[in-house]
């Protein structure tokens, strides 16, 4: 809850405050714009029991991403010290896995207003911004959109009506591989863009399939071995190189004493 209380019983504001120090939670909007911050105080923020509302749902005591991440700023800032912060839109990926591009879109402006707090609290010469997604859905724009078509609404394609916007999975699902009419109003808020595949929640699009720690010890462990016997090999056959032509160079030296040998014997004959 907002008062750091879990359904097992502990509460996280409480354990937190014990570990020493000035401490201050804060939970509401209010609290947090009328925070200043301190050098010497570490703050913890409990604004929903939840997940946050998205932007267009927000209530009035809850703070949006960009006033998070300019507070968080001004009490990194105020110590003084380097400092890494991590900020998260995880609403455009909860919109997502509804469907819902319009709530997507929505929570994308929120993130970009917090970019662009961050971009103008910050010094550009010794501060470094990186902007990234995790993972990415399985949402694709079919067809060709016509040019000033909004990819919100569908649009006819002979004789099918093709929608701006399409998921592989998720709850947008209308119908099957029958041409069944692409019904609601696409520019509506509560709008969700279709799936092919009906499934409760939305799946990303592209991951890294992680595997088991002991596979990835028995692969570096194989490619330890092999690239110690390749070294081994050339080694070896280094080895062998340098004493072919150590030997090809002693039987060319023997070979010029050889022939310089008869030319004097020759020569000494002749003489006589």
């Amino acid at each position: 809850t907002r008062n750091g209380r879990r359904c097992d019983g502990r509460n996280i504001d409480l354990e937190w405050e014990k570990f020493g120090g000035k401490r201050k939670v804060l939970r509401s909007r209010h609290e947090l714009e009328q925070y200043e911050a301190s050098e010497h105080e570490k703050v913890l923020g409990l604004f929903a029991g939840e997940d946050m509302q998205y932007a267009k749902r927000r209530p009035a005591d809850e703070p949006d991403l960009m006033l998070m991440t300019k507070k968080a700023i001004e009490i990194l800032e105020k110590s003084g010290k380097e400092y890494f912060l991590m900020v998260e839109g995880s609403l455009i990926d909860i919109a997502q896995h509804a469907n819902s591009m319009h709530g997507a879109f929505d929570e994308m402006r929120e993130f970009e207003s917090a970019i662009k707090e961050a971009r103008r609290m910050t010094d550009p010469s010794e501060t470094l911004i990186l902007v990234t997604a995790d993972h990415a859905h399985a949402l694709t724009i079919p067809g060709y959109v016509p040019l000033r078509h909004s990819i919100f609404e569908n649009y006819n394609l002979g004789k099918h009506s093709v929608p701006g916007m399409f998921f592989a999975l998720g709850p947008g699902y209308r119908g099957g591989f029958e041409n069944e009419k692409l019904t609601g109003n696409p520019r509506e808020e509560s709008y969700l863009q279709p799936s092919a595949i009906y499934t409760e929640s939305g799946h990303h699009g592209d991951y890294i399939i992680q595997r088991d720690p002991k596979e990835i010890a028995f692969l570096l462990l194989v490619l330890t071995t092999a690239l110690f016997v390749m070294a081994l090999i050339l080694i070896i056959v280094l080895i062998m190189c340098i004493r072919a032509m150590d030997i090809n160079r002693r039987s060319n030296v023997q070979l010029d004493k050889e022939e310089s040998k008869s030319g004097t014997e020759w020569i000494s004959e002749e003489s006589v």
